[in-house]
C-alpha cells in the first residue's frame, strides 16, 4: 500500500511537472493556480482515503514511535482522514466538475454521515467508553442539511452555515484541549489523555478547522481557488505553531523535519492560490 510520505513524494514531483509545463505554455507566474489547487485537493484526498483504509500504517507514519496503538487512536486516525475527505469532495466537485455550491457543500457532508453510521453499528462509542451521543447528533443534523442542500429548501443554506460553525468551534476547542474535546464527543471527566493520543486528536481537530475554513469561505461568496487558498494558509499558521512554539512533535519524539514537506506544500499552495 503506498504511504502517506509515498503520496507526498508523488506530489512534489508532479508540482514539479506541472511548474514545468505551465511555464512552456507561457504563464506569467511559475504554477498554474487552477493546477496547484487540483493537485492539492487530489493530495489531501488520498491522504484521508489512507487515513480511513490504511489506518495503522498511517499512525507508524505519523508516529514511528508510537508502541500501542488502541482503538481509541485508530478512532480519532480514521476520523481524521473523513474530514480531510469531506474537505476534498466538495473542492474536487467544484473544480473538476463546476457542481453547484450547495450541492457541492452536500456531499461533502456525506463522510461524516458515513462515518458517524459506521461508528453507530459498529458500536465503537461504547467500546472506547463514550457516549454515542455526538455520533447520533451528526448523524441526524448532518443528514437534515444534506437533504436541504440538496432540495433547495429555503432554510439549508443557514442550517450548513451554523452547522459549520459549531464545527469550527468545537474543533477550534479541541485544538487547544484536547482533553475538554474528548468531553465534547461524550467522553467523561477522567484520567488525562497520553501524550501521543492527545498528539493526534489535535491532528484531527486541525483537520476540522481546514474543512471549516475553506467551506465557511465558500459560502461566503468566494471562489474556489480563493477556499482553498485561505484553508491552506490556515495550515500554515497552524504547522508553525506546532512545529516552533508549542513544540509538540518533540513532545511525542517525532522527527519535526519529517513534516517540513506539508509545511513547505502549505506555502506553495496558500502563496500561488492568494497572491
Amino acid at each position: 500500500m503506498t504511504t502517506a510520505s509515498n503520496v507526498l513524494s508523488g506530489a512534489f514531483a508532479v508540482l514539479g511537472v506541472a511548474s514545468a509545463m505551465t511555464k512552456a505554455h507561457g504563464e506569467t507566474g511559475p504554477l498554474d493556480p487552477v493546477v496547484v489547487a487540483k493537485l492539492a485537493t487530489a493530495l489531501l484526498g488520498a491522504q484521508g482515503i489512507i487515513s480511513i483504509l490504511c489506518t495503522e500504517a498511517s499512525i507508524k507514519a505519523y508516529c514511528p514511535n508510537y508502541s500501542s496503538t488502541t482503538l481509541e487512536v485508530i478512532t480519532i486516525v480514521e476520523l481524521q482522514g473523513y474530514l480531510q475527505l469531506s474537505t476534498f469532495v466538495t473542492a474536487f466537485l467544484l473544480l473538476f466538475y463546476d457542481v453547484d455550491l450547495n450541492v457541492s457543500l452536500a456531499y461533502g457532508l456525506v463522510p461524516g454521515i458515513v462515518a458517524a453510521s459506521a461508528y453507530l453499528i459498529n458500536g465503537v462509542p461504547d467500546k472506547i467508553g463514550i457516549k454515542d451521543t455526538g455520533h447520533k447528533t451528526i448523524l441526524a443534523v448532518y443528514s437534515i442539511v444534506v437533504y436541504g442542500l440538496l432540495t433547495d429548501a429555503g432554510w439549508a443554506a443557514t442550517a450548513y452555515k451554523v452547522t459549520i460553525g459549531i464545527a469550527t468551534l468545537r474543533d477550534t476547542i479541541q485544538r487547544i484541549d484536547p482533553n475538554r474535546g474528548m468531553e465534547l464527543y461524550g467522553g467523561t471527566k477522567g484520567e488525562p489523555l497520553d501524550a501521543q493520543t492527545s498528539w493526534f486528536f489535535k491532528g484531527m481537530s486541525e483537520s476540522g478547522i481546514y474543512r471549516s475554513v475553506q467551506a465557511l469561505a465558500l459560502c461566503s461568496g468566494v471562489d474556489v481557488l480563493t477556499s482553498i487558498g485561505y484553508a491552506w494558509a490556515v495550515g500554515i499558521v497552524l504547522f508553525t505553531n506546532s512545529l516552533f512554539v508549542e513544540k509538540s512533535f518533540e513532545q511525542v519524539k517525532v522527527d519535526p523535519s519529517s513534516f517540513y514537506p506539508w509545511y513547505v506544500l502549505c506555502f506553495v499552495v496558500a502563496g500561488t492560490l492568494l497572491l
